[in-house]
């Protein structure tokens, strides 16, 4: 998944330099944006999973984290990376988020792509990230402004108890933030 984000900044950047257009900055801050989330995203799951220690307000941020790719390698040399220190794995990750939040500022989706990522889905995770970091004061400030101004609700009950049990009615609710849509294969009974 890294790759593949790495890969689009990558092409965004050639393109820009070689085609783009005046009037293809949205579309292209569009695509930006959920690059630099999915990047976010996916460093925050491999953070939590091999990351040796969370950081925290007493220290942790010295401790091995992941190796950070910030850009697809183009040598065998250049795959061969150290584990990055905690604290810069988290740094990338909050950064990321406020890159996403940036470009996809206002962007609404509709129709089929209804479960794209959003500014709102950029902010949550920064909180998170914040949150994981014992960073209290960016957690409570993002994670308020996503609850405010976001325009989402928490789900009623009667609704949220079936939420959960391949009812589509039920995806990208007015509670979702950011789903993972996996449809089932009826072939082979796997998403």
């Amino acid at each position: 998944g890294i790759k593949n984000c790495n890969t689009v900044l990558n092409a965004v950047k050639f393109y820009n330099a070689n085609f783009a257009k005046p009037g293809d900055a949205a579309a292209v801050n569009a695509i930006l944006g959920q690059a630099y989330f999915l990047r976010a995203y996916y460093y925050f799951e491999l953070e939590c999973f091999f990351g040796e220690s969370y950081m925290g307000a007493s220290g942790g941020g010295d401790k091995m984290g992941v190796p950070i790719f910030a850009d697809v390698p183009s040598t065998l040399d250049s795959t061969q990376k150290p584990r990055a220190k905690v604290s810069d794995v988290w740094a990338l990750i909050e950064s990321d988020c406020q890159t996403a939040a940036q470009l996809l500022h206002g962007e609404v989706w509709t129709g089929n792509d209804i479960g794209r990522v959003t500014e709102w889905c950029a902010d949550a995770l920064l909180g998170k990230a914040y949150v994981f970091t014992q960073d209290w004061t960016n957690a409570k400030t993002a994670l308020l402004n996503v609850i405010n101004n976001s325009g989402k609700t928490l789900m009623p009950y009667a609704k949220y108890r079936n939420a959960f049990i391949g009812i589509t009615a039920n995806e990208f609710n007015e509670e979702s933030l950011f789903e993972l849509n996996i449809d089932q294969n009826a072939q082979g009974n796997y998403g």
